[in-house]
């Protein structure tokens, strides 16, 4: 097994970062996380936390949770990462070892709480998780290709795929919605459903919440 070149992989690291918070679209900005997730991913990159209390096939299922949370929560708040306090991998080896305890505590039914931010490397803080609500939000929002908003009931411009799916994230109701746009609940409904099951909108609507 070949030797890693730690001082190059920081290095490159670093450079995906700056790429993903200075993207001109989210295009630029998933594919610059997904290249940055992908080295994090390696084997012997990151240090996984140390647990003797647990059989190893349940240790690899907690450990594999964590990492998915803490992938999710990179890719929400890349721009809170400060290169002046720490290198990348000790950000992130340092989320993954307070989010470890987190799932831990899940699985035995008590209390979730969350690292905020690098700065918190002296003084952790808990903090709310992004949720896959907020996530989807930010991404129908930014709409980067324009096919949310090109889906819309015909004659209605603003009655888009892109304007529906934001009221229902934030739970207006039907009654409210078809009041906004002069537009019956039926159709409102019908539309936004079969929005929901063309594959292309459904394909991109999990893309935020898989990478």
């Amino acid at each position: 097994m070949s030797e890693i070149d730690f001082e190059e992989l920081d290095c490159q690291l670093a450079e995906l970062v700056d790429q993903a918070k200075q993207a001109k679209n989210a295009l630029e900005r998933r594919r610059s996380l997904n290249q940055l997730l992908r080295l994090l991913s390696q084997p012997r990159v990151l240090h996984p936390p140390q647990r003797t209390d647990h059989p190893p096939g349940v240790h690899r299922d907690l450990y594999n949770e964590t990492c998915q949370r803490v992938w999710l929560y990179i890719c929400c708040n890349i721009e809170k990462y400060d290169p002046q306090r720490a290198s990348v991998r000790k950000w992130v080896n340092f989320l993954i070892d307070k989010r470890f305890i987190d799932v831990v505590k899940e699985r035995n039914g008590k209390r979730i709480t969350y690292v905020a931010d690098i700065s918190e490397l002296d003084n952790a803080a808990p903090e709310e998780a992004i949720s896959d609500a907020q996530i989807l939000r930010e991404y129908l929002s930014q709409d980067s290709t324009g096919e949310f908003r090109e889906k819309h009931l015909r004659g209605h411009s603003e009655a888009n795929f892109q304007a529906i799916a934001l009221r229902r994230l934030d739970n207006i109701n039907w009654d409210a919605i078809s009041a906004e746009f002069k537009i019956p609940v039926s159709s409102l409904s019908t539309f936004y459903q079969r929005c929901l099951e063309n594959k292309k909108i459904l394909q991109l609507l999990k893309e935020p919440l898989n990478n």
